[in-house]
This record gives structure tokens, C-alpha cells and sequence, in this order.
């Protein structure tokens, strides 16, 4: 299917032979655009360049102070590993896919792996909430994030570079322009390093020093106002010398143990006789485009990505040589997508039907290492753990029409679908618990359905409503001790959005949205503390209701104020007995997920400089895990927090400088969070990512 749909790709954007003609000017095509539906329905967000620039947006997480209900967290290792949400549709870094996709320039990444992404010459950003199976080749149930990096416009070159109070600094540049008649390119690099700001008390290493670099280019070609032809190519390479990065959310209780042999931690203080470190390589190469033949658009995607991670962490979170996890990770992912849609110039009827092919593989070895005197009584040997290879084939067909149901184009109507058939196969290797090698195979079909209605009464307001169906197809848990424990089962989720949207582009602007979504099946992760277990499971039934609102007033020229709320209640509808752990969640707050986020801020211009001051807030979530020995489900309530950061900088024609001062209270709160393994005690602690303390920030750009 990949050879066809690769074909029908070239075939489509290559101009067909025609009698030599004058050139024409060529008129600017953007990297993206929807068809089929609203551009940026009521309940969507987008984010500006600028602004993000301003507010010094440099890490694709730190987009949860700006898009209510989003939550991108560390979780563990700074080099990889998120927590990754929307609207309180949570999951782990270690599921296949994750409910929100990302696309950078057209090219979709659909994995947690991939949200550990720098922000870095960025035109725009657009969020997209709900099921958005019917727009292409994965089903995103809760929503995509989209990167849209800048174009160059005839020769253009930048510099910046930045440093950081915590020994860190960042440089970044890059060229592109017209390369021929009918090309443009650029090419942008970025590395920046930190020494971090946790301290290994058991011995001299550096507990959170982290190094990035970042490869990115671009290619297009456009010989005609109707065909385009875009390239991609991405590499990263991150280096974090600590491992996953967990510190004790309860230092009092941890200081009170006799195994830290009475060393004395403080909030960003730990204790490990292995410094540990985790590496990330991954890149990705994509190609897209279109062709415009008539009333007809033809266009599509193909990619491929790579990324491996290599970790070694110190399980056992103190200064005893007890357990060390050492852990390799490699994932290679193609992707076809097809579509034909009508022209961009349709105006009473709008349409889109294509197809995607997504193939993954995944394989993943733990070793595990035991120390002499383990609470465990383990063989002071390698004691490995898993070795495991999944196989993951999608294949799916989607499309989705819309009408103008008036002469106005106020009103219309659009209905979708997308039918998706879903493949997964799992090698275990077996274990040293004596679990036998198993060569396991599940196969599914889902359809997912979309109807939504909009209504522009003029041009500065926006209602939208949709009714979808999205989800993800069932698979096999990489990190349990037996193939048996390893399945779980197709998730489906219905849901509900209303959005209204007023004064674009005038002095107040005002978005407010609701939605009501229900996930049958879910599937989360769980974490079984004295089996060193950490697995996907599904709960049967989750509820998901809230809220987003957000309002920004300008006053004259130089005054501009915003603000910005989310709220989501997240409960455990039903909840089957887990048949690993023996315990159900029925009723229960939804485990990751913050109540309520919240976002102030205000800007002053005059001239060339601006001075702006925000206020972020996110409530506190819940973490569990099960405890085999006791037979108990631990439970741990993580604070919320209250930050406050400002910046001040000038803006010329060529040059711009940015001062920015973050967390300015230096409040101790964390990003993410879970439960340790039981070395430290009898029963597992709470144990999380720690945000960073105050922070100071001095940044310089050249841009021609």
C-alpha cells in the first residue's frame, strides 16, 4: 500500500506536459491549510510567533501556560519521556500513540516520544481540540498540536542566542532563500546546554546537566501557482546526564530513613550512588505537497522517522548500590497519507477522502541490576528482565464533506468518517521470573463518525459545534513480566464540543468553550510497585466535562491584557477490577490530571520596547499505585502552583533583546509524578519531576 500510495503521491504533483508558456509570478502557498471544515473552529487556539518569541516559549511543554486544559510534563528523563494531554485525555510516554498528535510543517509525529521538541524560529502554532481522525493519517483522539515553521521570503538569515542563570545558554541560526527558478530552502540549527539545578548529595556528579542539538531543514518547490512539493528533515540528539530525573515529593519522611546513611536532602537535593543518564537520537524525513487539477486538490504525505533512547537510572533512589535499570528503546515509523479534496476556491461544497498507511516497530530490553544487600534477595547479578518487539500496522480510509446551507455562507453543515483496521503483533522474549517466550497477534477494525455545524453571523464572530468519535486501537504493554499480563483492549470516545468565538482582530477578543466527552475502555497507565511493573490497562468507562475561556483586551496601542481559564472534571466512570492488581477506581478522580489551569497577563508598548507580567496556575493532580505486598492501592494528592514570571525587551528592525525572569516567588512545585520502587522503605513513596526555581534569562536575536 505504501508503493501505491507513493506513486499516486508523485504522480499527482508533478505537472502534467503542456506548451512551453511565459513564467508566471508565483503566489505564496501556506505550508498547511484545512479543507472540509472551519479553518480554526470557536474552540481552537492559535499562538503567534512573536508572542511566543516574547513570552519566550522555547520548549514545545511550556505551551500549557497558553492553551488552557493542555498538559505537556516531564516525566523522569528531561531527554524524552512526557506525560502527554488534553482536556484530561491523559496518557504515558510508553503507549504507541498518544491522544494528541504533533505536525511540524505537514508532517504528523504521533508518539509521546515526539513531544520533546524545541521551539525555535516558529511562525505559528495552532491547537486543535476533539477527534481528528478524519482529517488524515492518525486518529489523535484528543486533539493536535501544529507547527508552522517560518517561510523564508526572498534571502533571509537569523542568530540568537541566550543565557540562563542556571549555568545554561542556547545558540541558534539560520539561512534560506531562493536556491533556483522555481526552489527555496533553509537549513537551522539549535544547541543549547544546561548544568540544571539538582544536587547529588552521595556523590560529586552533575544530577541534571542536559545537551541538546537540533538539525532542521527545509526544502520546497513550486513550479506553478497550482503544485507544490515540500521536504522535511529533522534531527535531535539530547544528552541528560542524570537518568529520570525524580526527587522526593516528601523529603521529611525520605530524610527519616535509615538508608540515605544520613545524608539530609533539601527540595532540590537527591541521593543516588548512580548518577545515571539518559540519550535520545531520533530523525525524521518527510515529504509532501499537492497539485491542483480543476475543481480538484490532490496532495499527500509520506514520512520517516527513527528515534532510540538509551537510559541507565538508579531504581532504588538511594545512596545503596541495590537496583540499577538499565533500558534501550528503539522505534521506526513510516507514513503514507493520500487525500483528493476540492479546490481551495469551493465555496458552496467542500470535501476531502484520502487514505493513510502508518507501520511501526518498536523494540525495547530492560536489564535489570541488583546490588548486594537488596531488599529483594535478588541474584547480585544481571538480572534481565524483558526483551520485546512490537509490530504495529494501521491502515485506514476518511473523509469528511461540508455544504453552505445558506446563500450568505453563514450556516454550514459537515459530516466525516473514518474506518481504520489496526494490526499488532508482540515477540516476548520471556524473562528471568520464568515467563516463557510468546509470539502474540490482535487485530481490530474502529469507525469513527464526525458531524458539526457552524455559524459566522459575521466576520469577526464564530459558533461551532461537533459531535465525533475517535480512539485507539487495542495493542500490547512492552514492560510487563509475562505475555499474559501485555494485552489490553481498543479504546473509543465519544465527544461532545460547543465553541463560540467573537472580535477577531478587534480590541477584545473572547473565546469560550465547552465539552463533554466519554472514553470506554480507556487505557492508562498503572503502575505495580513490588512487581516493577509499569503497564497500560483499560478502565471502563472515564468521564470527561469542563470548560475553556479566554479573553484579551486591547487598549490603544501599547496596553494589551489577556486572560486565559480552563476546567475539566476528570472521574473513573466504571472501573473493572484490574486483574493484575485486584483493585478498581470507580468514582475516583482521573489519575495526571489538574482540576483547573489558569493564566493572566499584561503587556506594555511603546516604541520599540515592551514590558510584559503573567500569572500561571494549574491545580493539583493524583497519583496512585498498587502495592503488591500490602495488597493496597496507594494514593498521593500533588499540589497545584501559582507562578509568576515578566520579561522586558527592545525590538528593532534587525536586532531584539529580551530579559525574562521566570518563577520570580521560587516556588517549589512539580511537573509530573509517580510512585518509587520500594527500596527506600517497605511501601513505595511518592516521587516526582521538579520544576525549575528562579529563573533569569537574558536572550539576543538577529534577524535581516
Amino acid at each position: 500500500m505504501r508503493i501505491v500510495l507513493l506513486s499516486a503521491l508523485i504522480a499527482a504533483v508533478l505537472p502534467l506536459p503542456s506548451r512551453a508558456e511565459a513564467p508566471k509570478p508565483l503566489k505564496r502557498v501556506d505550508v498547511k491549510r484545512d479543507v472540509g471544515g472551519p479553518s480554526l473552529p470557536a474552540n481552537d487556539r492559535r499562538i503567534d510567533g512573536v508572542d511566543l518569541e516574547q513570552a519566550r516559549v522555547t520548549e514545545l511543554s511550556e505551551l500549557q501556560a497558553q492553551v488552557p486544559n493542555l498538559r505537556i510534563a516531564d516525566y523522569g528523563s528531561r531527554a524524552g519521556q512526557r506525560v502527554v494531554g488534553l482536556r484530561g485525555f491523559m496518557n504515558h510516554w510508553s503507549s504507541p500513540q498518544a491522544p494528541v498528535a504533533l505536525r511540524i510543517d505537514g508532517v504528523t509525529l504521533a508518539d509521546p516520544l515526539s513531544f520533546d521538541q524545541r521551539l525555535f524560529d516558529v511562525d505559528r502554532v495552532d491547537v486543535r481540540v476533539g477527534p481528528q481522525g478524519t482529517q488524515g493519517s492518525t486518529q489523535a483522539p484528543a486533539g493536535m498540536i501544529d507547527v508552522v515553521t517560518r517561510r523564508p521570503d526572498g534571502f533571509r538569515a537569523w542568530l540568537e542566542s541566550g543565557l540562563s542563570s542556571r549555568d545554561g545558554y542556547s545558540v541558534g541560526t539560520g539561512v534560506g532563500g531562493d536556491i533556483g527558478e522555481h526552489w527555496q530552502g533553509s537549513i537551522a540549527v539549535l544547541a543549547d546546554r544546561s548544568d540544571g539545578f539538582l544536587h547529588n548529595l552521595a556523590r560529586p556528579d552533575a544530577a541534571d546537566a542536559r545537551r541538546d542539538r537540533y538539525l532542521r531543514g527545509r526544502l520546497w518547490w513550486q513550479p506553478d501557482d497550482d503544485t507544490e512539493l515540500r521536504l522535511l528533515l529533522l534531527d535531535r540528539h539530547a544528552n541528560d546526564d542524570s537518568g529520570e530525573v525524580f526527587v522526593p515529593v516528601d523529603t521529611v519522611s525520605f530524610n527519616a530513613l535509615p538508608t540515605l546513611a544520613g545524608l539530609q536532602l533539601g527540595d532540590f537535593d537527591r541521593a543516588l550512588d548512580q548518577p545515571g543518564f539518559s540519550r535520545v537520537d531520533a530523525t525524521l524525513a518527510g515529504i509532501g505537497g499537492h497539485r491542483v487539477l480543476g475543481a480538484l486538490r490532490i496532495g499527500g504525505e509520506l514520512s520517516s522517522r527513527r528515534s532510540q533512547l538509551a537510559s541507565s537510572s538508579d531504581y532504588d533512589l538511594s545512596p545503596q548500590p541495590w537496583f540499577v535499570m538499565d533500558s534501550d528503546y528503539d522505534t521506526q515509523e513510516s507514513r503514507a497519507e493520500l487525500f483528493v479534496e476540492s479546490s481551495p476556491e469551493s465555496e458552496v461544497w467542500r470535501w476531502r477522502i484520502g487514505a493513510a498507511a502508518v507501520d511501526r516497530e518498536f523494540d525495547t530490553r530492560r536489564v535489570f541490576n541488583a546490588g548486594p544487600g537488596n531488599p529483594w534477595q535478588l541474584p547480585v547479578m544481571g538480572y534481565v528482565r524483558t526483551d520485546v518487539q512490537l509490530s504495529d500496522d494501521d491502515r485506514a480510509m476518511f473523509g469528511e464533506a461540508s455544504r453552505r446551507l445558506d446563500a450568505s455562507g453563514r450556516w454550514r453543515l459537515g459530516a466525516g468518517a473514518r474506518l481504520q483496521w489496526s494490526g499488532r503483533r508482540m515477540h516476548f522474549g520471556g524473562s528471568a521470573l520464568g515467563a516463557p517466550v510468546a509470539d502474540l497477534r490482535h487485530d481490530d477494525r474502529q469507525q469513527q463518525p464526525r458531524l458539526w455545524l457552524e455559524f459566522s453571523p459575521d466576520e469577526g464572530m464564530n459558533a461551532y459545534a461537533a459531535l465525533a468519535r475517535g480512539g485507539r486501537p487495542a495493542g500490547f504493554n512492552p514492560g510487563t513480566f509475562s505475555a499474559a499480563q501485555s494485552a489490553y483492549r481498543a479504546e473509543t470516545m465519544t465527544a461532545l464540543d460547543v465553541g463560540l468565538r467573537g472580535g477577531q482582530d478587534k480590541p477584545l477578543e473572547w473565546q469560550v468553550a465547552v465539552f463533554s466527552d466519554r472514553v470506554r475502555d480507556y487505557q492508562e497507565l498503572t503502575f505495580a510497585d513490588r512487581e516493577f511493573t509499569t503497564y497500560l490497562r483499560n478502565v471502563e468507562r472515564v468521564d470527561l466535562h469542563g470548560g475553556e475561556a479566554s479573553v484579551q483586551v486591547r487598549v490603544g496601542d501599547r496596553w494589551r491584557i489577556g486572560a486565559k481559564l480552563g476546567h475539566v472534571r476528570a472521574r473513573y466512570g466504571r472501573d473493572r477490577l484490574d486483574p493484575m492488581t485486584g483493585f478498581g477506581l470507580s468514582g475516583r478522580r482521573l489519575s495526571q490530571v489538574p482540576a483547573n489551569t489558569a493564566r493572566t497577563d499584561i503587556e506594555y508598548r511603546t516604541g520599540p520596547w515592551f514590558v510584559r507580567g503573567e500569572w500561571v496556575a494549574a491545580g493539583g493532580f493524583r497519583i496512585d499505585a498498587y502495592d503488591a505486598q500490602l495488597a493496597e492501592l496507594r494514593e498521593e494528592n500533588i499540589r497545584g502552583f501559582r507562578i509568576v514570571n515578566a520579561s522586558a525587551g527592545w525590538r528593532g528592525e534587525h536586532w531584539s533583546l529580551l530579559a525574562q525572569a521566570n518563577n520570580l516567588g521560587d516556588e517549589r512545585y512539580f511537573t509530573g509524578a509517580t510512585f518509587g520502587f520500594a527500596a527506600l522503605a517497605l511501601y513505595p513513596r511518592a516521587i516526582g519531576t521538579p520544576a525549575p526555581p528562579r529563573t533569569f534569562g537574558l536572550a539576543v536575536r538577529w534577524d535581516n
